[in-house]
């Protein structure tokens, strides 16, 4: 009698779920991030006197406030089009075109809302259905017909801690502590394992809870270590963004294998390419038989033979990547040897991404903000980005070859582990 008595109650949240409340609060996430990358854009190249470090950090935000809008839409769009081929949902026009029209609608947020609006049509045998809140699906009362929709509008579940993810993240937070304090009493502080446990951390519990638990992470680092003390926002905001980046990039991988692998490879010779342009300007216009790195194994300086040896490592390294990449893309069949191919991509992609973006491009104006902070004296270090950008580029040639090996290693029982950490938090909820 319960079940029949919210019956009528679901029927209605179920019909008018999609558009009013779902399409509606992506449009609006997608428009405000827009509108932050527009503004973040205007200040880049407003004439006002902005030193340089600052307008390349509008410059980024603007881009990634713009990447967020369309992502934000092509998130709901893959959701239309999954429940479209379970007919969950139709449309009043479909041809073989629809797909691409619906995300291509989703690079800008008002065309996507009223192309949406016009066309997705409620399947009527839900109307017949009852919403499980605890499956995540819906249900006819009669028959054994399951429609499994999800219902993303259960935000809660991003911010809700049980005790499934209590467990893990006391684990991984005492096993960062644990390594935290074997590198710094050893000669291996040069490498930032952090950007390891951010990247472990956001496999695991996916945004919010992967920020905070990075968060905690670097804070008790300080506190241990006694430094905190040289705390400062332009170091705090790493974790936190660095999970959420890496986040995005897992949720990528596990609904669009394909789309992932394409996309990993886009930023690998992206990346090379940079590698290669950054040396070439700047051993062009220095007679200098050495390149500055940041301190790495005791080192803080390659010879130029050395470093283009590695440098052509690397490259090597990400050509059998993407080598390997187009045989998973050709493949038709399963088997172990495309688990393995994913598994290192990912490992690979994961570790240049949080290098690139939180070490290359932030790392730089990080170090300046707080060096002005620890010395207001020394200001003159506002004009010096690329000077300590260089060194930090150019280690990469090491750390993420290293990186990438420790988290390959890894990424096979951090799969398992992660298969039992879901197992745990669905059967917790019964």
């Amino acid at each position: 009698m319960e079940l029949r008595k919210d019956l009528y109650t679901k029927n209605r949240e179920n019909e008018y779920f999609f558009l009013s409340r779902k399409t509606l609060s992506a449009t609006f996430a997608s428009g405000l991030s827009l509108l932050i990358g527009f503004v973040m854009f205007m200040m880049y190249i407003s004439p006002f006197n902005i030193n340089q470090e600052t307008r390349i950090i509008f410059l980024v935000i603007s881009i990634l406030g713009l990447i967020s809008s369309i992502l934000v839409l092509w998130r709901d769009a893959y959701f239309y089009i999954k429940n479209i081929k379970l007919k969950n949902i139709h449309l009043r026009s479909q041809t073989k075109y629809t797909y691409y029209w619906i995300f291509l609608s989703g690079l800008f947020f008002p065309i996507y809302y009223f192309y949406m609006s016009k066309n997705v049509v409620f399947n009527s045998l839900l109307r017949k259905a009852f919403y499980l809140e605890g499956r995540n699906q819906f249900i006819k009362l009669e028959g054994t017909s399951k429609y499994t929709v999800k219902k993303l509008s259960h935000y809660k579940e991003f911010f809700k801690l049980d005790i499934a993810d209590i467990t893990i993240s006391g684990l991984l937070l005492g096993l960062y502590l644990i390594v935290l304090f074997a590198t710094k009493s050893s000669g291996l502080g040069g490498l930032s394992f952090e950007y390891l446990f951010y990247i472990v951390a956001a496999y695991f519990l996916r945004y919010f809870k992967a920020a905070l638990l990075a968060f905690l992470a670097d804070l008790f680092g300080l506190l241990i270590s006694g430094t905190i003390g040289t705390w400062h926002w332009v170091y705090g905001l790493v974790p936190i963004a660095a999970t959420l980046v890496l986040s995005l990039f897992f949720d990528l991988f596990e609904k669009n294998k394909k789309a992932g692998v394409i996309l990993s490879n886009v930023v690998l010779w992206g990346v090379l390419v940079a590698l290669f342009a950054i040396f070439i300007w700047q051993t062009s216009s220095s007679e200098a038989n050495a390149i500055r790195i940041s301190r790495t194994f005791g080192y803080r300086q390659l010879s130029i033979t050395t470093f283009i040896v590695l440098a052509f490592l690397t490259a090597i390294i990400v050509a059998v990547m993407s080598a390997l990449s187009f045989r998973y893309l050709t493949s038709k069949s399963d088997s172990k040897a495309k688990e393995s191919i994913l598994i290192l991509l990912i490992a690979f992609v994961s570790v240049v991404l949080v290098i690139v973006v939180f070490r290359w491009i932030w790392g730089p104006f990080a170090y300046i903000r707080w060096q002005t902070w620890q010395n207001p004296k020394s200001k003159a270090l506002a004009n010096g980005y690329v000077f300590y950008m260089l060194p930090i580029v150019f280690r990469s040639v090491i750390t993420i070859p290293v990186y990438t090996l420790v988290l390959s290693a890894i990424m096979v029982p951090l799969i398992y582990l992660r298969t039992k950490y879901i197992e745990k938090k669905v059967v917790g909820k019964y």
